[in-house]
């Protein structure tokens, strides 16, 4: 049972390129911490600062003996609030699937899927408010986020594989 309706679902179907690996990622915002500062000799702000918290799941799906689904938990992270999620394209020869996750810390996290779990591959922050939402361009080597402000960054990867924002259009 995953508890509160999760705010995304991805899925990655078996492939050649992935083997018989099918996998089921699931994001939520799951809570919010609310941090209350005040400075001596200073008036109170008039709101806190708020967290919002949220967790990745990745789930390995199969068939059982009688051929009911199983669903079997392979890794969760902590995070920031999950706000979009999709799975990166491509990839080259037989590398693991990468997902891309937009929080609201205004960054884009990738990670790289696998038995292992989740590692994380990197993390860009494209903007001072929510990344909201997320899509790559074919092949992976680019993708769009767009953010709580208005604006749309365009990310490419650097010579080191890297991605870095390229681009910022305002809202």
């Amino acid at each position: 049972q995953v508890g509160r309706l999760p705010w995304s679902i991805c899925w990655i179907l078996p492939n050649k390129k992935y083997g018989s690996l099918e996998y089921m990622c699931i994001g939520k915002s799951c809570r919010t911490r609310v941090q209350v500062t005040k400075v001596e000799g200073e008036e109170e702000a008039e709101s806190p600062k708020t967290e919002r918290l949220g967790r990745v799941y990745l789930h390995r799906l199969g068939l059982g003996e009688q051929g009911e689904v199983l669903l079997q938990e392979v890794a969760r992270r902590e995070c920031r609030a999950v706000l979009d999620m999709k799975w990166q394209p491509g990839g080259e020869g037989g590398s693991l699937p990468r997902l891309g996750v937009c929080d609201a810390g205004g960054a884009l996290t990738v990670y790289v899927a696998g038995e292992g779990g989740l590692q994380s591959e990197g993390e860009v922050t494209v903007s001072p408010g929510l990344a909201l939402a997320l899509d790559w361009g074919p092949g992976g080597q680019r993708a769009a986020v767009s953010d709580s402000r208005g604006a749309v960054h365009v990310l490419q990867r650097d010579t080191a594989g890297q991605l870095v924002v390229s681009r910022s259009y305002p809202g």
